[in-house]
This record gives structure tokens, sequence and C-alpha cells, in this order.
């Protein structure tokens, strides 16, 4: 005999997430979202950046802390560190932790607040060929224990990194270099770090008539700081409309503008991260010169704690090119500069 059984008698089971109904799709997102953090989120109060992507940056955490700790260990699977050591001091200068004791470390301030783990404070002011990486130089500063008592050394210092970075760390540096450009960047990443604000305070119409009198070869300001802040702003916007076209909309000018109101806010966010963590920036010392003439430097023998450098090589890497516009803005012979990265 056929026995049937009525609907209101059947067992309902439940779905994999307790309930009787098919689950939304923002519940099943929510709910694999939870998962997947269990898995990849670090567990502990002293963890990686999230920009720990490889196993070189793995050895760089390991480098930076022989320097900044007493005894520690690294646990890669969790994504976590255990050291004994000064934690605020920690805090303030490791390059490859996002939290030290559940605090969220200095570098991780800054990449929060320039949603970049290079192009911060001062770094990105102008494009420039074979850069150094911002997050290496902190990491060798932190592995040869330099602190504010130290001199750092840079020969080819470029456009600036070593210096820049170590003043962003209180740290006293030297950087040499042999091209009026690099020595032109290098020395306005050092001078915006100590700029009053209102200096940088422009409308936009004072902005156009920078713009046209420095097209025109007329523009002149008596704080040098500003006189050539403006002339790299000018040279960054020319620049970009010789090599695409995709800014065409906005015009030299409105470009123009817009590079100008970004250092702006990178200065803007300096500002506010120094002042959030305590900071104290040191001055750089930069010079136009040939490291092959530093035997003639008497004042620079024996000085120097560290040398921390991206050495230029000119066979892969056109160094001089890229800033062509401005040499010929100033009448510069390329090639005479050109000719000394030979010697």
């Amino acid at each position: 005999m056929t026995r049937h059984i009525s609907p209101q008698s059947q067992v309902k089971q439940a779905t994999m997430f307790g309930t009787y109904e098919f689950p939304s799709y923002g519940e099943i997102m929510e709910a694999y979202t939870k998962e997947f953090a269990n898995y990849i989120l670090p567990k502990g109060d002293t963890t990686f950046g999230f920009w720990m992507q490889t196993l070189a940056d793995l050895e760089f955490l390991d480098l930076e802390l022989q320097g900044l700790t007493e005894e520690y260990t690294i646990d890669p699977i969790n994504r976590v560190v255990k050291f004994k050591g000064n934690e605020e001091f920690v805090r303030l200068r490791v390059a490859h932790l996002e939290k030290v004791r559940g605090k969220t470390t200095l570098y991780a301030g800054l990449v929060d607040k320039f949603d970049d783990t290079n192009a911060y404070a001062f770094h990105n002011l102008y494009p420039y060929n074979g850069k150094f990486y911002p997050r290496l130089v902190r990491t060798l500063i932190n592995a040869f224990k330099l602190n504010h008592n130290s001199l750092i050394f840079d020969p080819f210092n470029g456009s600036g990194t070593t210096t820049h970075e170590a003043s962003l760390m209180g740290i006293k540096s030297v950087g040499i270099d042999i091209t009026p450009m690099g020595i032109t960047l290098a020395e306005l990443k050092n001078d915006l770090l100590f700029i009053e604000k209102q200096k940088l305070d422009f409308t936009t119409s004072e902005l156009q008539d920078i713009f046209e009198l420095i097209k025109s070869k007329k523009w002149q300001h008596p704080d040098s700081r500003i006189h050539k802040l403006m002339l790299v702003v000018y040279f960054d916007t020319v620049d970009a409309f010789v090599r695409t076209s995709k800014y065409n909309a906005k015009g030299e000018i409105g470009l123009f503008i817009e590079k100008f109101n970004y250092i702006k806010n990178c200065y803007e966010k300096t500002m506010e991260i120094k002042e959030k963590y305590g900071l104290k920036f040191e001055s750089a010392h930069i010079i136009e010169g040939d490291i092959l003439e530093l035997k003639n430097m008497s004042e620079m023998k024996e000085k120097f704690d560290a040398c921390i450098t991206s050495p230029p090589y000119y066979f892969s890497i056109d160094y001089v090119g890229k800033d062509k516009i401005a040499y010929d803005y100033f009448g510069i012979d390329i090639k005479k500069i050109e000719s000394k990265y030979l010697e």
C-alpha cells in the first residue's frame, strides 16, 4: 500500500546559512568575505603590511629587524612578528609592518595618507628615470642602525630619494650628483619640508599668469624655492603633452594648475603626518658635482656613517633625455652632461 505524506509533515532541511531560505547574493558575499579574511588577514598585534607581497619583502623585513630590535621571530604563515625592543622606536621606523603592538606604524600611516607605498611626501614630485625605492632606503637605514646622530651619504643622489627619505626620518644626509635637474629636484624635496604653508597659496588666476611668464621666459620670484618649484611644475606639464595626448582636453594651463595643486596637497598631507607622529625633519646638504672629485673635498673626509645609493647605469637608462625640455629652456648643452656619465 502506498503511503502519502502531507507537505506539513515533511522535515525541512536548513541551508548552509542555517535558514530555510536560499541566501541572497549579498549574504553569500558577506559570508565568503569573512571566511577569506580568516585565511588572509594577519592574526596578532604586530603584523605585516599588505604591501608585503614577495619573498624579497620578507628578506627586507628580516634585514631591518636586525637593526631595530634586540631579538625577533617572523611568522610568515600568519604574517606576524614578535620582538624585544623599543616598541615606539620600531613603530616609527619599520617599513614592512602595518601595526606594532596594535598601533599603526608611521610607514602604514604614510601609505594610508598617500595611497602608495613609495610616492609619499615629495618622492613623487617629478618623474625621474631609474629612481630608488624609498621603502628600500628606509630599510637600509634601519638595517645600518642609523639615527639622528648619523650622517648618510649618496654619491649618485639623482633626484634625491636617499636624502629625502633621510630627512623624513630625522637623519642628516649629503647627496652629490652631476645633473643640474637632479640637483634642482633634490633641493626642492628638501626645501618643501621646511617651507611656510602660506608660501604655497596661489589663486587660479595667479597660476595662470605664472604659466605664461614661464612660457615667455620672464618668470622671476624673490623666493628661490617658489621660483624653482614653478619651473619644475612647468617642465613636467610640457613633458606630459609631449608624451601623450590624453591631457589635451585640460590644456597646458589646466594641467599646470592640477600638478601644482597636487604638490600643495602633498605638502598638507606631509605636515599632517609630521604633527600626528611628532616627527622632526632634518635638512639635507645637496651638492652639484662629480663624485670623482670627492677626494678633493677635504671637508667630507671620514664624515659619513653609511653610504646608501643606487648608482647610475648609463648604458641601460637615459637619465638625461627625460629632462631635455628643462635643459633646452635654460640653454644647457645636454651632450656635455651626458659625457660626464662616461668619464
